[in-house]
């Protein structure tokens, strides 16, 4: 199942899983970034794209032999997210999804790593939990159609006066 069928449209730059590999509850993803998302790798320390792609990794193992609720799931909560050498060479992801508890397809749980060209580790993100939203996004879809956002022209307010400079402590 891809992520578009269950109604999450992504834009071209995050669109940078080139190959998957999958066995049991465990899948191996090829990341090829994007030109306008590797452009700007240097402005982080993790790119908010490639720990997106890697979190998309798990996609891939959701709806394999019935293992999770067919829908929508999304990412909730992260117990832990270490950084052992430079995400910005990030070739793989690899992601394994705990077992289940009986009963248990609400909720899911994987941890999800990023690798270098070798296989050596990156980046760790222990306790993806993944909340299953329903049976796609349609209802969001749907929702759309109710209301619409309008900006209406409104004047400019005066300035209220100059700002005294002063000290301020900010926590």
């Amino acid at each position: 199942t891809t992520l578009a069928a269950v109604g999450l449209d992504y834009g071209p730059n995050f669109q940078g899983i080139s190959m998957l590999w999958r066995r049991a509850q465990e899948v191996l993803a090829q990341l090829e970034l994007p030109a306008a998302v590797a452009a700007t790798l240097p402005r982080y320390r993790l790119h908010p794209v490639v720990l997106d792609l890697a979190f998309q990794s798990v996609a891939a193992l959701l709806h394999r032999d019935g293992l999770a609720a067919p829908g929508l799931y999304l990412p909730v909560a992260l117990h832990a997210l270490y950084v052992h050498g430079d995400p910005q060479q990030a070739a793989y992801a690899h992601a394994i999804l705990h077992p289940l508890q009986p009963g248990e397809r609400q909720r899911l749980v994987a941890d999800v790593r990023l690798l270098d060209g070798d296989g050596g580790i990156l980046v760790e993100a222990t306790g993806l939990v993944l909340q299953h939203l329903g049976e796609s996004a349609d209802a969001t879809q749907q929702a759309r159609h109710l209301y619409e956002i309008a900006w209406l022209p409104q004047p400019l307010a005066e300035p209220a006066g100059l700002i005294t400079p002063a000290r301020w402590l900010i926590f």
